[in-house]
C-alpha cells in the first residue's frame, strides 16, 4: 500500500454466544452498525 493512503483494519466481534429471543446463535452486527454510524457521523454520508 502507498504510505500516503489511509486505512484501518477492524477486528469486530459479530457472533451472539447467548441465545436471546428473537435472536438466535448466530451472527450479530451491532459492532459493525457502530462503526458504521461513527463513520456517517464523522464523515457524512
Amino acid at each position: 500500500m502507498p504510505p500516503a493512503l489511509d486505512w484501518v483494519h477492524l477486528d469486530i466481534e459479530s457472533w451472539n454466544v447467548m441465545r436471546d429471543i428473537p435472536r438466535p446463535y448466530g451472527g450479530n452486527v451491532s459492532g459493525l452498525r457502530a462503526v458504521w454510524r461513527t463513520l456517517e457521523t464523522r464523515f457524512g454520508g
